[in-house]
């Protein structure tokens, strides 16, 4: 038995009566577009507006009894007014009526007195948006059909699809030129008339809208409509529910993308009834300053993907990204706790020791994490650039930048890397040399500049200060990177940093680094979290990485720390105060007490240091070896312990100062809620300090700069230098910057890079054990140390300033090529 569907051809328009022509819907077709499911497409050819049956579309039926079938159109059905189908095993009897609509709602409760024909629950003409001038394209995801109720008739069942709504034609002259956005319509007496909202009953004879919700406004979204010239005629299209315009004056406003409106009104109203097209003018007025409109689905998603590109800065702290930066540098240390834990097949061992290996998962990790990043960037800049809003480049602006600090980032890490900006994810690309593409980051920066946002008011965004900041640490490193002076540049790039008034020193350096440091002005550009973080690679789990296993109860929080990472002990003892010897005497007495002492920089406080307690009893903290949990700042090897016959020995689980320069809450648990920096204002004195004494600028100058940061951190002027060098920078650096991702990049550009702070390293301590094996007095403390037993020191191989590219990274990519050395 055949079911054949056919559209009513009495979609004739009714256009305005000087046109002769008739416009008659004759086919239905269904597409998809950049933007969402539409279900049928309609075009206009002559003088005819035509729909097509398409491949998928699926029709539901409601037999007088019982529950709906549907039935879906295939591949040769489709093109066409009329679509048959094989009855097939449904038996359609002659005695029993049949409705049908379209398009087909999956539901078994659904009644055909109440159906609801759009997607997002009932009918709802809103939301429409029109891409390009005079295009059609957009009316077929609203134009619902919809059958009276028929009878089979000699075995066949001939449905007469009828269109639900109207469609509306504007022919709009404007004033003068420009890109137009958003369409409003009403009347001007403000009477609710137009239908927003309604059911669909099938249940008499005739389908009939019901539950009709009015409002006093329509509207839709515009896309790459613009004039060139004035008074320029658009020609905007709707679909639109049955509604009466004769005898009202209905008002047209047209937004520009500068916010300005043109408006008039309809020189011709009629009324718009079910199944016919109309056609009406209006010449609108000069343009206005509007009053802003709502967002757009597709304003959504280009906003969507501006702030998902921001969420890839969230992998720059404090996993892998850092590792590189401050374990190959001087301030972090991974050292295998008592036990194997960290051991990890020496990977944190490598870092150190600077025996870099391509299989090492760190380096991976952090070559994935910029990568992907990039690819990501690549992808929402395509997006947006498709999407037409016309203010693309504004928000490709904000990517481009995220997507240059990734750059910033790989080619200081590795240097040779590929330098991909489309988004061909086949594409496998070969390697561009670190020239090349420090070269594209500095012209591609100052490119974007003019798009970018201001400081003031856009925390966390990648804005012209940040900019500038980029800038200003490319030509920072351009020497040491082989390209180059540049500090007169980098200096000149500082200082806008400086100057710009969205951003200024905080009063209270502490605040920088609170549970609650979200917007603060001294910010430039970070990475912003949050307690409600749950992807390990998206959430800041500093707390997790750094403390003991039962360190939380020494902040009264609900979490395990893993035990991790420490401080190298030399590089806390730069913010004690004393001789060397002097300092490493408090540094290996366990009741020293760091904060205490006034004469220690206040920064101190960057790292946890001390007896920790149980802040609910007071009691001291063991740990699991038995051992008070005693952070004192120095890390001893455990003689007997070495790993693979290399020098890395284990250490006590308690040894080494954590970080501490971020606050742990009390609620703390799965993730902390405070932002990371990844730019940060006091860096930038810092920088225009160093770049001034490099480029022989004024030393009075850099020495203010730099007694600006020291005197914000001691709270007077009474430790501030009279004249800085180069050495009281770097001091300064340490001091200001520990743990900020800078350390790795500082030590090659003032020649230390092959200078670890681990002077304990070489030293062979006592081997008195007690019966657990390894405890030489109660704080785990040898009982004598022979300072400098071994010789050993980093290697000062100049390739080893760039990491060796992953060896995931080549097997993935054989056009890329291994670094040097390696």
């Amino acid at each position: 038995m055949l079911f054949t569907s056919c559209l009513r051809d009495e979609m004739n328009s009714l256009i305005d009566d000087a046109i002769s022509t008739n416009e008659e819907i004759k086919e239905i077709t269904a597409t998809i577009n950049d933007f969402g499911t539409t279900r049928s497409e309609l075009y206009r050819d002559d003088n005819d507006i035509n729909f097509k049956w398409s491949a998928g579309d699926t029709l539901g039926v409601f037999p007088d009894t019982g529950d709906q079938v549907c039935f879906t159109i295939d591949g040769s059905q489709a093109g066409s007014a009329t679509a048959k189908f094989d009855g097939g095993g449904w038996a359609l009897k002659s005695t029993h009526t049949y409705r049908v609509y379209f398009p087909y709602i999956r539901d078994i409760d659904l009644k055909k007195d109440a159906i609801p024909l759009d997607y997002f629950g009932p009918l709802d003409w809103s939301g429409q948006i029109q891409i390009g001038n005079n295009n059609y394209d957009h009316l077929g995801k609203y134009d619902y059909l919809a059958s009276d109720a028929i009878s089979p008739s000699d075995g066949k069942l001939n449905i007469i699809m009828n269109h639900v709504g109207a469609i509306m034609i504007l022919r709009l002259k404007i004033p003068e030129p420009g890109i137009f956005t958003y369409l409003t319509i009403y009347d001007l007496d403000h009477e609710k008339m137009f239908p927003i909202q309604a059911t669909l009953d099938l249940s008499g004879e005739k389908s009939v809208l019901k539950d009709v919700k009015y409002w006093i406004t329509t509207s839709m979204w515009l896309y790459k409509i613009e004039t060139k010239e004035e008074n320029e005629e658009i020609v905007v299209s709707m679909m639109i529910p049955p509604i009466d315009f004769t005898g009202k004056q209905i008002k047209v406003e047209l937004n520009r993308s500068d916010n300005m409106v043109a408006s008039g009104i309809i020189s011709n109203p009629k009324n718009l009834e079910a199944g016919k097209a109309y056609e009406m003018t209006a010449t609108l007025s000069d343009l206005e300053e509007g009053h802003g409109y709502p967002s757009s689905p597709i304003d959504a998603k280009v906003r969507n993907a501006v702030n998902e590109s921001y969420t890839t800065l969230k992998r720059v702290f404090p996993w892998d990204c850092l590792t590189l930066s401050e374990a190959a540098g001087s301030v972090q240390l991974y050292p295998t706790r008592r036990g194997g834990d960290w051991w990890d097949s020496g990977v944190y061992m490598q870092m150190f020791m600077h025996t870099f290996k391509a299989d090492n998962g760190i380096l991976s990790r952090a070559w994935n994490a910029a990568t992907e990043s990039i690819d990501f960037c690549n992808s929402n800049i395509s997006m947006i650039e498709e999407s037409g809003v016309y203010y693309r480049k504004n928000c490709e602006a904000e990517i481009r930048g995220i997507r240059a600090y990734w750059y910033y980032y790989l080619v200081d890490k590795w240097g040779n890397v590929p330098l991909v900006l489309d988004n061909n994810k086949d594409n496998s690309p070969s390697n561009s040399s670190r020239e090349k593409v420090y070269n594209w980051l500095v012209s591609e920066i100052n490119e974007i500049i003019p798009d970018l946002p201001e400081a003031e008011g856009n925390y966390g965004k990648f804005t012209q200060a940040s900019a500038h900041a980029l800038l200003a640490k490319l030509y920072l490193n351009s020497e040491a990177w082989g390209f180059g002076n540049k500090y007169a540049q980098a200096a000149e790039e500082a200082q806008k940093v400086i100057t710009d008034s969205g951003l200024e020193l905080l009063s209270n350096w502490k605040d920088n680094f609170s549970c609650n440091n979200s917007g603060n002005k001294e910010s430039i550009l970070c990475a912003q979290y949050s307690s409600s973080d749950s992807s390990s690679n998206y959430s800041n789990n500093l707390h997790f990485l750094t403390l003991d296993f039962i360190e939380n109860q020494a902040i009264g929080a609900k979490f395990g720390g893993w035990n991790g990472f420490c401080a190298q002990p030399d590089y806390v003892k730069l913010f004690m105060h004393g001789t060397d010897d002097e300092r490493d005497q408090m540094a290996r007495n366990p009741e020293y007490t760091y904060y205490d002492d006034p004469e220690n920089d206040p920064r101190i406080v960057s790292f946890r240091l001390g007896q920790q307690y149980n802040q609910a009893t007071g009691e001291i903290l063991m740990t699991s070896h038995s051992m008070p949990m005693n952070h004192y700042a120095e890390v001893f090897p455990i003689h007997g312990t070495e790993y693979e016959g290399t020098l890395w020995r284990a250490v006590q689980q308690h040894d080494g100062g954590r970080a501490g320069k971020w606050e742990y809450a009390a609620y703390l648990a799965s993730a902390m809620n405070n932002d990371f920096a990844i730019f940060r204002l006091a860096d930038f004195y810092l920088v225009r300090a160093e770049a001034l004494l490099r480029s022989g600028g004024s030393v009075a100058e850099a020495t203010s700069l730099v007694n600006t940061v020291r005197q914000r951190a001691w709270g007077d002027a009474s430790h501030n230098y009279s004249i800085v060098t180069l050495d009281d920078i770097q001091l300064e650096r340490r001091l200001e910057m520990a743990w900020e991702g800078v350390s790795r990049e500082d030590d090659i550009r003032f020649g230390c890079y092959d200078k670890d702070m681990w002077s304990m390293f070489r030293a062979d301590t006592s081997s008195a054990f007690d019966e657990a094996g390894f405890l030489r007095n109660q704080w785990g403390i040898p009982t004598s140390i022979s300072p400098n037993a071994y010789p050993w020191n980093r290697p000062s191989d100049k390739y080893l300033e760039l990491f060796p590219i992953p060896a995931t990274a080549l097997e993935a990519n054989p056009k890329l090529k291994q670094n040097p050395g390696y």
